[in-house]
């Protein structure tokens, strides 16, 4: 289903009622990763081949599955959109969702998580967002009071963090006011810059879908530590251990915190920090390496 952006069910339930995992889309790949527009209508849009749009998608989804009178009892994981995952129309319990956000408008897409998780209840979550304007991007996930957090056991966050304004303050304790709220016991929060121009391949757009706007980092031959890094500038004001320690007390029930961050042009974490406490050593600090395996596109596009 790697060409697949918004997925016609049907023939999928009918051909393969075992099916246990999907996967929508794939790293870079166009239109499935398309990157939308911070006031694009990604609701009710003709943003599939310009023909359809994600609640037609949704609604076809929906009738043929009620119609048919079944679809899969279950479902191990899915990995798309989450543009795709709301047009799927699927309303089984899936155990592992890793999705990523393209923007849009983001009061809409915040919806759309809304409804598909609240749908799934998923045990791991991992969101990831390839999105130009992170400011205003809180809240990361819809509120908890439907219940769609009752089973979750691990949430990973990925941030881009594209502009040179972006307020960490109102982040992190928005992390842990939504921590507070949910079961889950391990959270990993990882922070990763490309504030520059050229920081998406796959962009084929003109022109570009965001005007680039703010102070670039460090140009792209510059790989060196003294490189200018505006994300790196802005996290060296915050203590990240404390910010780890508080919140771990938001939350009683999270067991383990890791939060990596990688300023721009580098291919790994800069810095890892966790606490665990079920495990030695309880808590650690260290500069981020290959077993971190930040870059493995299969896993955190």
């Amino acid at each position: 289903m790697y060409r697949t952006f918004m997925p016609y069910m049907k023939p999928f339930i009918v051909s393969a009622p075992h099916l246990r995992d999907i996967q929508f889309g794939r790293p870079y790949d166009s239109p499935s990763h398309t990157r939308h527009r911070h006031d694009e209508d990604i609701l009710r849009g003709q943003i599939v081949n310009k023909t359809q749009s994600p609640q037609d998608c949704r609604a076809t989804n929906q009738r043929d599955q009620e119609g048919a009178g079944h679809s899969w009892p279950m479902l191990d994981s899915f990995k798309g959109t989450v543009i795709g995952a709301y047009a799927t129309g699927l309303a089984c319990p899936v155990a592992r969702v890793h999705l990523l956000s393209t923007g849009g408008r983001r009061p809409t897409e915040l919806a759309m998580l809304s409804v598909v998780l609240s749908d799934w209840r998923p045990s791991f979550l991992r969101l990831a967002t390839d999105i130009y304007r992170a400011r205003g991007y809180i809240p990361l996930l819809p509120s908890a009071s439907t219940g769609w957090g009752e089973s979750l056991e691990t949430l990973e966050l990925r941030l881009n963090i594209v502009e040179d304004r972006f307020d960490f303050e109102e982040c992190f304790n928005h992390i842990a006011e939504t921590l507070s709220t949910l079961p889950a016991t391990s959270l990993h929060l990882a922070f990763r810059c490309v504030n520059h121009r050229a920081q998406h391949k796959g962009e084929t757009r003109y022109p570009l879908l965001e005007p680039f706007e703010g102070d670039q980092c460090g140009s792209p031959d510059v790989h060196g530590a003294d490189a200018v890094c505006h994300m790196q500038d802005e996290l060296s004001r915050h203590d990240l251990p404390q910010r780890v320690r508080e919140c771990m007390r938001s939350a009683p029930a999270l067991r383990r915190m890791t939060l990596a961050w990688g300023r721009c042009q580098t291919r790994g974490p800069a810095r890892v920090i966790c606490v665990d406490l079920d495990n030695a050593p309880h808590a650690w600090d260290r500069p981020g390496d290959e077993s971190d395996e930040w870059g493995k596109p299969e896993r955190d596009w």
